[in-house]
This record gives structure tokens, sequence and C-alpha cells, in this order.
């Protein structure tokens, strides 16, 4: 149920917006997507780029998480375009983290064919998790879609010099034809060393349209600076046959 996040192309654009093994300042990356419901095959492109103001020092952790680790504030820009619906856009945004308070800000708004943004406001617990909440808001030709959610996110390190992140989150939607969407999801992601990483997750969504995701993911660090990721999700429709498979891939380069 792809309509549970109100900015779907933004969560695009979100993809791979971390770490490097090294010290280092900003990111350029890029994702295909295709999406596969038996009666409409979407493509959708991602290209885009993350500065972040004061570096980021990957000395601990997964390299992949290595943003998230050092607190780091950030500002990114993506252009993205889904080839088949003919729309297409810019994602402009940030993340803001006062490391003294622990406090985080992050917002990414979009223009074009789908208008709309998203905010959070949350707080790291300590310095390897957090706990966000965010409004989001869509509008395109028909009609205008808000939400809210809350995200849980976790890391931890295993003695064996694995790590094992986890994350859980729930989401409202609303929309001008009195459509009614929520979904709780939790995922886990098993980093076997700093360099390579196996994730699951599993989603079920309710209201006016029920559904259940199942997905997998998987990142590789090819260098310290260039890195791949890609991801399958399957989702489930319970009251039809019109089921909905997700293959996307990606790749970043940090300097």
């Amino acid at each position: 149920m792809k309509k549970i996040v109100a900015l779907n192309l933004v969560a695009l654009a979100a993809m791979g917006m971390t770490a490097q093994a090294n010290a280092y300042q900003a990111e350029i990356n890029g994702a295909y997507m295709n999406m596969d419901n038996d009666v409409v095959d979407n493509d959708m492109y991602q290209v885009g780029g993350e500065f972040y103001v004061d570096g980021v020092q990957a000395n601990s952790g997964p390299f992949v998480e290595a943003a998230f680790l050092d607190q780091a504030t950030s500002l990114r820009a993506s252009y993205l375009n889904n080839d088949t619906a003919d729309v297409d856009g810019v994602v402009l945004g940030g993340r803001f983290v006062d490391k003294n308070s622990g406090l985080l800000f992050e917002a990414d708004a979009t223009t074009g064919d789908l208008e709309g943004y998203q905010v959070g406001l949350g707080m790291y617990i300590d310095t390897h998790s957090t706990i966000t909440a965010q409004y989001y808001e869509q509008q395109d030709s028909a009609e205008l879609a808000s939400g809210y959610g809350v995200t849980y996110k976790n890391l931890m390190t295993n003695n064996n010099g694995t790590y094992f992140n986890m994350e859980a989150s729930a989401q409202y939607l609303d929309n001008d034809f009195d459509e009614e969407f929520n979904s709780f999801e939790v995922a886990g992601d098993c980093y076997f060393n700093k360099m390579m990483g196996l994730g699951l997750n599993v989603a079920v969504n309710g209201g006016d349209i029920d559904s259940t995701e199942y997905g997998i993911n998987g990142s590789m660090f090819l260098a310290q600076n260039v890195t791949l990721e890609a991801s399958l999700t399957q989702e489930d429709f319970d009251d039809t046959n019109q089921d909905e498979t997700s293959f996307l891939v990606g790749g970043k380069v940090r300097f």
C-alpha cells in the first residue's frame, strides 16, 4: 500500500543518505526502482547528493551507519523521475542535530508534479538509538493527503565484531476522499562487519486498504568510498489479486 507513505518519491531520494569508511564531507548517490503490480509497471529514477556541514567521522560501527552514529548535520538535494507516470520533481531537505542535547530536526520539501513536505522532530536517547515523530503532506492533481508517524531506531554492537540495527515505525494517513490508512513496520539489519549488511522488514497495512509487505535488502562497500545497495519488496493485498513487487538498486560515492 504505497499510499501509506505520503512522499514515496522522497523515500526513494532518502536511499543512502549515510556513511563511508573514512572521514568524509559529501556524497553523491543514484538509484533505480521498479514497481510492478500486474497492471502498471512503474520505473523511477533518482540522483542526488548530500553535504555534511561538519563532516562525518567513521570511527566505529558499520560504515553505512556512520552519519547516524556521528550525529551528523547535513543538507541534501535530489532529482526524482517516475518515467511511467510522467511525473518528476526536486527534493530539498536536511537534518540538524544538536550534539549537546541530542535533539534532532529533519525536513524535506518536494517541488514539481508531486508537491509536498515532511518534517520530523526527535532525539538521541543515547549514542546509538533515536526516536522521531513525523508529519507529512502531499498534494497532487487529484487529492491532498496528510499524515503522521513515529519511528524508533537502535543500533547494537555485538562482541564478535558484528552489529544489529532494529527499527520500528507506525504511520497514519488520510486524504480528501475520506480514506484512511495505517501502517506498522518492523525492520532489522545484520551487519556481518563494517562493510557488508543484510536486512529484512515486515509491514502490516490497514484501513481502507489492507495489505502485508515483506522485504529484503543488502549493502556492500566495494571500496572505502563506493557502496552498492539493493532491495526487493513484495506487497500482498488482502482483497484483490493485484499484488505488487518492488525492486531497487542504488549506488553511492563519498568524498
